[in-house]
């Protein structure tokens, strides 16, 4: 099969939708299907296999992290049409979702798209517009968009149950980004605590991505502060990551004297944030505006338990006193929480069992499996089932 995937975000960026889009692309290339990527350019970057397009782009104040794509190329229609896609595979609604939409029913296949994003809950990066405008027109556009697609993906029912919400009324299926057990090196433990400073008998919650407000950040600290003040253990916080919010987050942590025992990594490739992750003792997960949390199953993959907000992706990766805790959106709700794996080590041993065992749910054996078939569902043009 011929798959063309059209999306925003693509290496170099590394966030949600670049590792879902490369997970899958990985995996369906071992199974014997084409891909071919149309995606943004970033500057100087060079990509390292074939099969990727990309459009021209343009970075602007708002958006120093993400270049906007201009979506026109004659050369990037050219490669799609000689491509022949047997189906076109959309990560947004936006620029690149909505080219990629027109090519592939200019082609006559079939359109899939995965709704990766609450885009409502990054409105407050448009400071010119009320955030209630902006919500409202994300939601027309998401509705309108979706509509027109003969497939939807999300990666969690509590997704699903929001888009249906919205008025789509197209067949959506849950399509979570595959995750896999890792085999953790005995060095890592001791060779990423020695690099931070982080004694070896400290129980370490770790937080892994963007450091931005709508992951709940500030939350977060407030809740760490909380139960390290109440821990018998020595609580550390290891903070993997960067972004818009860092400065300010390193600040907080200055003035409450907390820098002793916060430590900040900055940016890491993936293979050191998955040492971070086996030097720790429990994924500390804040966020309630993620559609699956990509965290929450690395973390499982290392048999860490997690600690997350109640709300969303969290909600079908973590079964609560299982493989993890969930706590309402509340620092004090938040710290209770964090204190419990902090002070209680059979607590933190027995999740970590459960972890390991629930990503078996997450292997791409099942979810790949599950993706070819209903690409070749539609292809084959039968009715999708309603999940």
């Amino acid at each position: 099969m011929r798959i063309g995937i059209f999306t925003e975000s693509y290496w170099p960026v590394t966030n949600g939708v670049s590792t879902s889009v490369e997970t899958f692309r990985v995996e369906l290339e071992k199974r014997g299907h084409r891909i071919h990527i149309f995606c943004t350019a970033y500057p100087g970057h060079v990509d390292s296999h074939n099969g990727i397009t990309r459009f021209p782009s343009v970075r602007v104040p708002l958006r120093r992290y993400y270049p906007i794509p201009i979506p026109v190329s004659p050369e990037a229609h050219r490669k799609f049409k000689e491509f022949k896609p047997d189906i076109v595979h959309t990560m947004s609604p936006f620029m690149l979702g909505q080219l990629g939409m027109r090519w592939g029913r200019d082609a006559g296949v079939p359109i899939i798209s995965t709704n990766h994003t609450l885009y409502t809950e990054y409105a407050h990066y448009m400071p010119i517009v009320p955030m209630a405008v902006t919500r409202a027109y994300l939601v027309r556009l998401m509705r309108r968009f979706y509509s027109l697609c003969d497939e939807v993906l999300v990666p969690s029912s509590p997704v699903r149950d929001l888009l249906r919400s919205w008025g789509i009324e197209t067949p959506i299926d849950i399509t979570p980004t595959p995750m896999k057990h890792v085999e953790a090196d005995p060095a890592w433990r001791g060779e990423v605590r020695s690099q931070y400073g982080i004694p070896p008998d400290s129980v370490v919650a770790i937080y892994v991505g963007r450091i931005a407000a709508e992951k709940n950040i500030r939350l977060l600290v407030d809740a760490f502060q909380m139960a390290a003040s109440r821990a018998k253990s020595d609580a550390r916080l290891l903070l993997v990551g960067s972004g818009p919010f860092e400065s300010a987050c390193r600040g907080i942590v200055a003035d409450r004297g907390l820098s002793d025992r916060v430590s900040f990594t900055g940016w890491l490739s993936h293979e050191d944030a998955l040492k971070c992750y086996a030097a720790s003792d429990f994924l500390a997960h804040p966020s309630v505006t993620e559609t699956q949390g990509l965290t929450v199953g690395e973390a499982m993959g290392l048999g860490l338990p997690t600690v997350a907000g109640r709300a969303y992706g969290s909600l079908d990766a973590i079964e609560q006193g299982v493989n993890g805790l969930l706590a309402e959106n509340t620092a004090a709700a938040f710290a209770d929480a964090m204190l419990t794996l902090f002070d209680d080590e059979a607590v933190r041993r027995t999740m970590s069992i459960a972890a390991m065992e629930k990503v078996i749910m997450y292997s791409p054996e099942v979810i790949v499996g599950r993706l070819i078939r209903t690409y070749e569902t539609l292809c084959n043009g039968r009715k999708v089932e309603v999940a």
